[in-house]
Order: C-alpha cells, then structure tokens, then sequence
C-alpha cells in the first residue's frame, strides 16, 4: 500500500514518500542502526545493502526486529530510494524537495494596442480623435480642445464664455447665456429684465415686447394715439392720451364732470348751433378775450376793455352778466376748473389772477409776474402741473399757478409774444401761438420748446377738436380766417374768413363735442359769440 503526501511551504514543494513493505516473517531488514536501536534516514541514492564487519564472536544472533542480541556491533545500513516493487527492502524512506520560482516581467503600457493597460483611461485602437477615446487614450472631454463627434459642437480648449465657443461645448447662440463678444449686447438666458430674447438691451419703441422688463407693448412708434403708448404700455382710458377710434378724450384721469368722463366719451359741451340765436351780442365795444365752457356747458366770456364776466347760455343763448367789474383795465384769460368749481380769470392792468365761485363771488389770488394772454387748465398728462392754470405771456413765457400752494412758476421760456395755448387730447403737449413769430409752437412739461407749424400771420386764437386730430388756429393770413391743422402731420388746411381782433391779445376760439367751432367776434361796434362747422 502506497501513499504520496504533498506539502508546499514558500513556494517550495516538499514531497515524501513513504513506503513501507511487510511480509510475515521477512527476516530481511534494512535500516540504519546504531548500537542503541536508533533508526535514521539516508541521502536519496542507489539501493545499497553494506554488511560492516563484526567485531568478537564471528556468530551473530538477530533479535527481534533485527536488532544485536548480544556482543558489540558496528553495523550501518545505508539505503537510498527504494523501488517499491524491490523485495526485501524495509523502512524505506523517500524526501524530495521541489522548488518553484513563478513571476511575469512587465511590459510596458502601449497606446493604441486596444488593450486598456497601466494609466491609460481608455484605448480603442485607433488614432480617431473625434470619438470618445483620443488618440492619447484619454477620455474624450469638454475643453480637451477636440471636437467629439455627434456630441460636441465645438471645443476651443479654454474656459472664456465669451466667445463663439462657451465652455458647454455647444456654440455661442442668443440665449445660452454667455454675452457673445461683438455680437450680443446682453444674454439673459431669454427674456429678462435688462435684455431681450434677441440679445439687445431693452428699449422701448424697439418693437420687441418684453414683458420681463414690464413692457405691455412695443409698436416701435412715438404714436401715443394707437393702442400703444410711450413706455410700451398698452392703451387705456385714464393714461393721459387720446386712443384714436376709442376714445373721444383722455384728460388723465377717470373723473367724471371733468369734460371726460370715466369711459374717456367727452363731455364737452355740445351746442346746437342750428337752433341756437347765433351769432349772439355779448358786450359792446372791443372784442378780444377767452371764451371756456362752464360746469353746465354755458361759454364763459370775457369783457375785454368793459370789464366784467358774462355767460352765454347753451340752452337758448341767453346772456348773463356775472361780475359787472374786477377794477382792472382788460379781462383776457378764462379757464374753468372742475377740480374746485373756480372760475379763472386772468386780467391785465394790472396782470392779476382772480377766482369766481358758483355765488360769482371775484377774488384775487395772484398776481403774475407779466401779462398773461390766455389761461388753461392743465392735465393730469402734463408732468407736475397737472390741475394748475397755466397760462402764455406778453414775455415770452409759459407760467404755472398751482391752487394748492398759490405758487407761481415758470414752465419754459421761447421768443416773441405769445397769445394763445391749448393743450393736445394727451394732455402731455401744450401747443402755444407765437403771434410775434407767426408759427405754433409744441412745448413739454419740461419746458422744451419746438416749432409745430410756421409761416403763419399773427396767431392769436388756438382751439383743438375733441379727439384732438384737428387744430383751429386764428390769424391774419390773407384776411382774418380760422384755418384748421392736421395733427400729427401739421398740414394746413385754410378755413373760413371771419372778422378777428388784432393785436396780440387772445382771440376768443373754442370747439364744441360735435366740432363746431364757436368764436368771438363783432358786428355794429358789439362783441359776438358766432359759429360754423368746418
């Protein structure tokens, strides 16, 4: 029976082979003994069996398991390994010792072998610098400076935004949200408070509605008569500007008994000059002076050089008188205030603002600081003199008399002598006639002067339709006439010829809500209110 035991111990394997034979009363033994019955093993070697020479009695006596009975002996049995098939042979002992030595040289890591070694990310076995391993065997990335194919769409390799490759690898659009140098003004990302969805900073009038910015609208146009006004708010009644085709007037506010009513329909007064007793003998004598509507639609008309207020009445025109005397020289300037239910009157010699209450009760409350030609009340539209009498001077400017405060201030100053205003259906432009210079000119609340029509003969008479399209203008051209104006355009239209008063004082002019214009005039030495529809 065999059995082969393997041992490895640090890499070197230790194989033993024990053989052992037994036969029942085999007297052959081999082994190594000393003369204590010790056994030991041998060097592996061929089998030797080696008889030493015994020492004293020539007759030797095995004991039991081969050992000396008796006498001295030196014997020593050497044995090597041993067939096992070998007959006789017994404690046989075989070691072998077998050693290993395993490792690999490593070999350097070769990009482009595609096989992913040492540092290498990647490697595909191709110098293809497009996919999304570069020749290099690193992994394809954004900035690398290469481009991927199908997933980039550019690659400069640096991280500036501004360019015409940002460093999201996708190219420089409008919106990415990268300002593109020389080529946007702005990148919000979209639309934002500060930039447009097209990249430009945000203008009103630039035609794109922005409604990050608060834009309603943007009709890139100064038209503020459209649906579409300054500031790109959307057209509504109570802005301050007459929406054409929609509204008949806009004076700035929603209130009711204002000559506007809160659905921006006029509230002029709309006389029935077919069936009222025109023309009508107000006062004798001179005929200059402003004429305005009351809170009951009765004309207002001043007393010129006689002095005094009078009233013509809608109804059946009647005449009333309703201040027989201020104590001054020339009632010029008239304008009725809805506000309080005042009265205004301006007069001159001297130049002094008065009030008339609803008991036609005179006081004063001012005194200009030069002659006022005309008064009007200005609108909500018109900057920070909304509500205040604004009135045009012998000196060339525009003056303001705030009731609230009973300050006086000056609006804006021009050249020549200017006798007539009237303010446009926005309410955010005052047209005043230069009747020194023969022209119209439009100032803003700013006091900005600029010429709206010229070439005209000494205007001194201004009055606009209700919706404001239409300026009547009263001068000496060719014979006193009333011509009328087309606004915007400033076309001149020639009007009827009428008889006018000269000078630089205000020509009484007015429109009624059906556009009738109704004047001051003369026949027989007496002053008139008369009226034609153009």
């Amino acid at each position: 029976m065999f059995k082969k035991t393997g041992i490895k111990l640090g890499g070197t394997l230790a194989a033993v082979l024990l053989v052992t034979a037994a036969a029942c009363g085999d007297d052959a033994v081999s082994s190594t003994s000393d003369t204590d019955g010790s056994e030991s093993g041998t060097t592996e070697g061929p089998a030797t069996t080696t008889t030493g020479s015994t020492t004293g009695d020539p007759e030797t006596t095995m004991g039991p398991g081969g050992s000396e009975s008796d006498g001295m002996t030196d014997a020593t049995t050497t044995t090597g390994t041993t067939d096992p098939s070998a007959t006789g042979t017994v404690g046989t002992t075989d070691v072998t010792t077998e050693t290993e030595t395993e490792g690999t040289t490593g070999e350097p890591a070769v990009c482009g072998d595609g096989v992913v070694e040492g540092d290498e990310a990647c490697d595909d076995g191709n110098d293809d610098d497009t996919d999304d391993c570069l020749s290099s065997c690193a992994l394809a990335s954004c900035g690398d400076g290469v481009l991927w194919a199908g997933v980039e769409e550019c690659d400069d390799g640096n991280d500036d935004d501004t360019d015409d490759c940002p460093t999201s690898c996708a190219a420089a659009v409008c919106g990415d949200g990268f300002v593109w140098v020389d080529n946007e003004e702005c990148d919000g990302g979209g639309e934002a408070d500060s930039c447009d969805d097209d990249c430009t900073a945000v203008e009103c009038g630039d035609g794109n509605v922005n409604e990050a910015a608060g834009e309603q609208c943007d009709d890139a146009n100064d038209d503020n008569s459209d649906d579409c006004v300054d500031a790109c708010v959307a057209a509504s009644c109570g802005d301050g500007y007459v929406w054409a085709d929609n509204e008949q007037c806009d004076d700035g506010n929603v209130e009711p008994g204002d000559g506007c009513d809160d659905a921006c329909s006029s509230e002029g007064c709309d006389w029935d000059i077919d069936n009222l007793p025109l023309p009508v003998n107000v006062h004798p004598a001179n005929f200059y002076g402003d004429v305005a509507w009351d809170a009951d639609c009765n004309l207002l008309v001043g007393g010129s050089f006689n002095d005094g207020l009078y009233s013509v009445s809608g109804t059946d025109g009647s005449v009333t008188q309703l201040v027989n005397a201020f104590g001054v020289n020339s009632i010029n300037g008239l304008a009725y205030r809805a506000e309080d239910g005042l009265i205004y009157v301006s007069t001159d010699g001297p130049s002094r603002l008065y009030t008339v209450d609803g008991n036609n009760q005179a006081v004063q409350v001012a005194t200009w600081p030069a002659t006022v030609n005309a008064i009007a009340v200005a609108p909500e539209a018109f900057g920070g003199y909304g509500g205040q009498i604004v009135g045009v001077t012998t000196s060339s400017t525009v003056v303001a008399y705030n009731p609230a405060n009973q300050m006086i201030s000056t609006i804006g100053s021009s050249q020549g002598i200017l006798s007539a205003l009237a303010f446009s259906g926005d309410g955010a432009t005052l047209y005043v006639a230069n009747q020194a210079n023969g022209r119209i000119d439009a100032v803003d609340s700013n006091g900005a002067f600029s010429v709206f029509y010229s070439g005209l003969t000494a205007p001194d008479g201004v009055a606009l339709d209700v919706d404001g399209s239409r300026m009547f203008v009263a001068h000496f051209g060719g014979g006193t006439r009333i011509d009328q104006i087309s606004i915007p355009g400033a076309v001149l239209m020639a009007g009827p010829q009428v008889v006018l008063d000269g000078g630089y004082y205000v020509s009484g002019l007015i429109v009624d809500g059906s556009d009738d214009v109704i004047y001051k005039t003369t026949a027989n030495n007496t002053a008139q209110i008369a009226a034609f529809t153009p």
